[in-house]
């Protein structure tokens, strides 16, 4: 990512913005100052950062290909919630589990893509579901609030 375009345009994909002025109003800045980083030849370190830190966790990007990887994202932030829950009684707990957060929800993502795929699958082959939604919210059901399975 050398260029200011190339810079700009990835802005564009992880805002999921199509134009120059939806970047704007994502970033919450002035309609102008897009042109402006193009005139001086650079993109403020601040918005390149967020950018670069997406790319080198290897985190998707908000431009999914498919449901299934944005059904398997929520899954992955979800799962990440309930498995630090207790840490949030403890601020030193939960600025230390906080500050590795990322990394805690690049563990879940692999495992929550495989099972919203394999339940799509399931549900395809069972005509028993007809969108990902659905399976994504079943998985849900049955793993957070479904008492006899969770064992709660």
């Amino acid at each position: 990512m050398d260029t200011v375009e190339e810079q700009i345009d990835a802005l564009k994909t992880l805002y999921r913005a199509s134009s120059d002025k939806e970047l704007a109003q994502a970033l919450g800045i002035g309609s102008t100052a897009i042109s402006a980083w193009r005139n001086r030849g650079s993109v403020p370190t601040r918005y390149v950062g967020a950018v670069m830190k997406n790319e080198r966790l290897g985190i998707p990007s908000p431009d999914f290909k498919t449901d299934e990887e944005v059904a398997a994202f929520s899954l992955a932030m979800m799962r990440c919630m309930r498995n630090l829950s207790a840490v949030t009684q403890n601020e030193r707990a939960f600025l230390e589990f906080g500050w590795n957060l990322p990394f805690f929800f690049y563990r879940e993502y692999p495992q929550a893509l495989e099972d919203v795929e394999k339940k799509v699958k399931d549900a395809t082959e069972s005509f028993q579901l007809s969108s990902v939604q659905s399976v994504f919210s079943v998985i849900v059901h049955d793993e957070f609030f479904d008492c006899e399975k969770s064992g709660d």
